[in-house]
């Protein structure tokens, strides 16, 4: 039907999320073009997904996404006249359907053919499909318990629906899924390039590292870019307070911990990283503009992050259990590691050279060192992607050292995509210095106050 159609569809995604976002009545109406684009894409992705979360049911949900599409039409409207109106920016345009075709074709030209997209997440995908719903059958059955049942749900629901609108499964349609949850990404990484350097190096970087990650089926490389994306417009807050880069910086960080696990660990680094710059900074103390609007600043995070706590809740009252979780105790398991030279090194030596991280903790160390040669030295914007490398370089180092399974086959297996979005924020750091230093070169347009 009509309905099933616009839902899935990346404007009917795009209207939804402008829907909530238009609501939350937050003040981001400045926001650059592809910026805004990526920030209503992602966040009705978010929606529909905590909506399926909610409602369970997929033909349900997918009418609620399409009607809450067409309500965001008819307030989107007038803003598309305006933007029609305006000076567009067809370079970047252009590039970003250059992108999103050449990754769009890459995913949906092949069959599901990696061991983690085939079983684990389009065979979750097929679960909920042929059930036609999100419900609690059949999650424990011990023999599916390879296919990591209590990951998210993001991607296996999205792609349930995609089949569900369809009316059969077959092994290439679901990957449209994937397409739709790269899209956003891809326009957040546009929203960021300029005519200077540091901008076209970092997207160049970061899609070169990610390589077939991003359109193979594994969800490594979508979480490396939403990562990466985090961290920067959150850094770029820090310097220039504007709302775009704290919107999308808070739904990418809502993509992130929906789309795996190891988002969970990586969010929780950045607001580890963020909270002592807030208490540190003295602009933030409480003024009555930052008490305004109360709901809408909650209507605007509960449309982020409400699918992490349903999911989580949800998981745990079907009594889903990370595999991470079995076997000993966790204390004597974490000891037995550490008591281990053999193995702290092991760890270390793979994460940090085998998997590459080495190199591009090379070119962040070489970003410094330029902008120091040019008299700068990195400010706020540089520490958040500094602080939130380093702590989830020390969790994922603790996540590999309470491991149940033998070590050297769980990082020979692993390494190399858990530590991808390390890699990507590093990436993300050099982007920061470079970008401080060349704004102070050009009189400090980062650090302006907007």
């Amino acid at each position: 039907s009509l309905l099933l159609i616009i839902s899935l569809s990346l404007p009917g995604l795009a209207l939804l999320g402008y829907l909530f976002l238009a609501a939350s009545r937050l003040k981001w109406e400045g926001t650059e073009f592809f910026q805004s684009l990526s920030i209503v894409s992602a966040l009705g992705v978010l929606v529909n997904y905590s909506l399926l979360l909610i409602f369970r049911d997929l033909g349900l949900t997918l009418a609620i996404s399409g009607l809450g599409a067409g309500l965001g039409l008819i307030l989107a409207a007038p803003r598309v006249r305006r933007l029609a109106k305006a000076r567009f920016d067809w370079p970047r345009a252009v590039f970003l359907s250059y992108l999103a075709g050449l990754y769009g074709l890459r995913i949906i030209s092949g069959p599901i053919e990696e061991w983690d997209p085939r079983s684990i997440w389009f065979f979750q995908a097929k679960i909920i499909f042929f059930r036609g719903a999100l419900d609690s059958a059949g999650w424990n059955d011990p023999l599916i318990g390879f296919a990591h049942v209590d990951y998210p749900k993001l991607l296996p629901g999205l792609a349930a629906q995609v089949m569900n609108a369809a009316g059969y499964w077959n092994e290439f349609l679901p990957n449209w899924s994937l397409a739709l949850i790269l899209f956003p990404a891809l326009a957040g990484l546009v929203s960021i390039i300029r005519l200077r350097p540091s901008s076209g190096l970092f997207a160049g970087l970061v899609l070169f590292a990610s390589g077939p990650w991003l359109w193979n089926g594994y969800l490594d490389g979508p979480l490396a870019l939403y990562a990466a994306l985090a961290v920067v417009f959150i850094g770029q807050w820090f310097s220039r307070r504007r709302t775009g880069d704290l919107v999308a910086g808070l739904v990418s960080a809502g993509m992130t911990v929906n789309l795996k696990n190891e988002g969970l660990m990586l969010v929780l680094a950045l607001v580890a990283a963020a909270f002592p710059l807030l208490l540190l900074d003295a602009r933030q103390r409480v003024s009555p503009d930052r008490t305004q609007n109360l709901v809408g600043k909650f209507l605007f995070l509960a449309a982020v992050f409400s699918g992490f706590f349903l999911w989580t809740g949800l998981k745990q009252a079907w009594g889903l259990d990370n595999d991470l979780l079995s076997g000993t105790g966790l204390g004597p398991r974490l000891r037995q590691t550490l008591s281990d030279p053999t193995a702290v090194k092991l760890i270390l030596s793979t994460l940090l050279f085998k998997s590459g991280l080495h190199v591009s903790l090379f070119f962040a160390a070489l970003a410094a060192l330029g902008a120091g040669l040019f008299g700068h030295r990195p400010g706020r914007a540089a520490l958040v992607p500094l602080l939130t490398l380093l702590i989830s370089f020390c969790g994922l180092c603790l996540v590999y050292g309470l491991t149940p399974y033998d070590l050297q086959w769980h990082l020979d297996g692993s390494a190399g995509r858990t530590s991808l979005p390390l890699m990507t924020i590093s990436f993300g750091l050099s982007y920061l210095v470079l970008a401080e230093a060349e704004d102070h070169l050009a009189g400090g347009a980062l650090e302006t106050k907007v």
